[in-house]
């Protein structure tokens, strides 16, 4: 079994890239459901009433360019997201200080010199 790699820029590079991997599903998922549910979506009265509001062409192309919005938007969200090391409650955990970015894979990493078994 391979050894892991226990370091700040090992840890922004795996978030980074869960981040992407994320952001890519959320996005590919978004477009083939809005698309293969179009007519659906189109009946609707509340995309309707914006359809109004708007300057697209048709509804079709409306809600095709809000989907595209809303999942480029996730996409960038999840990067940032993923390129933050810092765990959701790492701050609550009683070891830690707030407001501290070493939270990285384990309690037992240390936060100064990222060594396993210094505490």
């Amino acid at each position: 079994m391979p050894a892991r790699i226990r370091t700040a820029r090992a840890a922004w590079q795996a978030g980074l890239f869960s981040g992407l991997v994320s952001g890519v599903v959320v996005y590919g998922f978004g477009v083939i459901m809005t698309l293969s549910t179009l007519p659906t979506l189109a009946s609707r009265s509340d995309y309707r009433a914006q359809f109004a509001h708007s300057h697209a062409p048709n509804i079709a192309t409306y809600l095709v360019g809000d989907i595209l919005a809303a999942v480029g938007a996730h996409l960038i969200i999840n990067l940032v997201l993923g390129a933050d090391r810092r765990r959701p409650g790492c701050a609550d955990h009683p070891a830690h200080s707030p407001g501290t970015r070493h939270c990285l894979t384990s309690s037992r990493v240390s936060r100064t010199a990222g060594v396993v078994g210094q505490r």
